[in-house]
């Protein structure tokens, strides 16, 4: 089998690839993966009650969602062993103390600043926006129930592309002849 390790690296970059929170990933079960799709179908989110695991249904309606899952996340996904019913523990799910230990160790080999894995969240819709996706597929992707929810949540990295709208606009209207 696979060090525990191994799989919750697993779950940071399917966290990274896909914009799941930690609570959705470890809900995850392996009937949740559409492997001819290449979909996932996030249905249930964990947390912990007074230490132990709660299993329940996402807070929102727009949190239960299917989410297209990208080559790269299917092919970290055909790495995980499918011994037990869910994709990232068997006998019981990681405690957050894991889980902030995997992310330090995982941040120090990339080089990069300390992440907590909530931020892979902020990452991933970062990338979105530079990459000039609209709010509500960003939305969707993230179920958030709303799209103001998102603008709310990402406008530090949605801002710099709406100045750019702006000047584009200025450049436009100016060439052509509309000053």
């Amino acid at each position: 089998g696979q060090e525990r390790g191994d799989t919750l690296a697993v779950m940071a970059g399917l966290a990274l690839l896909t914009g799941c929170r930690l609570g959705e990933l470890l809900g995850l079960t392996w009937g949740d993966v559409d492997w001819g799709a290449g979909l996932l179908h996030v249905r249930r989110s964990l947390t912990w009650v007074r230490g132990r695991p709660l299993l329940q249904k996402p807070k929102t309606r727009a949190g239960e969602r299917v989410v297209a899952l990208p080559s790269l996340a299917l092919a970290l996904l055909g790495k995980l062993p499918r011994e037990a019913v869910y994709l990232f523990w068997a006998e019981r799910p990681p405690a957050t103390k894991q889980v902030a230990r995997t992310m330090t160790e995982l941040c120090q080999r990339a080089g990069v600043p300390r992440l907590n894995f909530h931020s892979l969240r902020s990452v991933a819709a970062s990338l979105l926006v530079a990459r000039g996706m609209e709010l509500r597929a960003i939305q969707a992707l993230l179920g958030h129930s709303r799209p103001s929810i998102t603008l709310d949540t990402y406008s530090r990295h949605v801002l710099p592309q709406a100045r750019l709208v702006a000047e584009a606009l200025d450049e436009a209207l100016a060439g052509g002849g509309y000053d």
